[in-house]
């Protein structure tokens, strides 16, 4: 489900309902965490098939940046939700998403960062979806995966073109909403 609102600025606004956090468990916090230009780096302690991960990234000179979920420990499968600078959107590239047959589209929606403005997304994994919105709900996303590897669990940020920074990361371990 999604919380359309209408913004002060009469754009429309996607956020997910608040009941979700009452999902939450397991809390992690990272706070500070440089990628360099054209490199990655792996969110230790985060990982799984079941998150809410929330994080602030920074990156003025990156083409690309964001995160890698859903990754296998040699990035054989991987989903990849990442700002595209030079296009100004928001993406979830599912074209490594499963070693299986089946469409790997990337999803996309516009979004455009003003000058030094943080990329801010809360991001959901529930097994088969990703769900990604972005800054305050500017932007939303979502696509269905299918990982055939049972360790395709990793999370890792990753910068293009530029070095990027996480000034703040949360993670949760997601309780199941339906316990049948």
């Amino acid at each position: 489900p999604r919380v359309l609102t209408l913004a002060s600025d009469g754009t429309l606004r996607m956020n997910p309902p608040e009941e979700i956090a009452r999902l939450r468990y397991h809390e992690r916090q990272q706070g500070d965490l440089e990628i360099a230009a054209d490199g990655e780096r792996v969110v230790e302690g985060v990982q799984g098939a079941s998150l809410e991960i929330a994080v602030d990234l920074r990156a003025p000179t990156a083409q690309q940046y964001g995160l890698a979920v859903c990754s296998s420990p040699k990035q054989e499968e991987q989903t990849l939700i990442y700002y595209d600078a030079t296009e100004q959107k928001l993406k979830i590239d599912t074209t490594r998403s499963s070693a299986a047959e089946g469409p790997k589209p990337i999803e996309a929606g516009p979004l455009a960062l003003a000058a030094g403005e943080a990329l801010r997304l809360r991001v959901y994994i529930d097994k088969s979806v990703v769900e990604v919105f972005a800054n305050d709900g500017r932007q939303a996303v979502m696509r269905r995966i299918y990982p055939s590897r049972p360790d395709s669990t990793g999370v890792r940020l990753f910068a293009r073109g530029g070095p990027a920074k996480a000034t703040a990361l949360q993670a949760w371990d997601l309780a199941p909403s339906n316990p049948f």
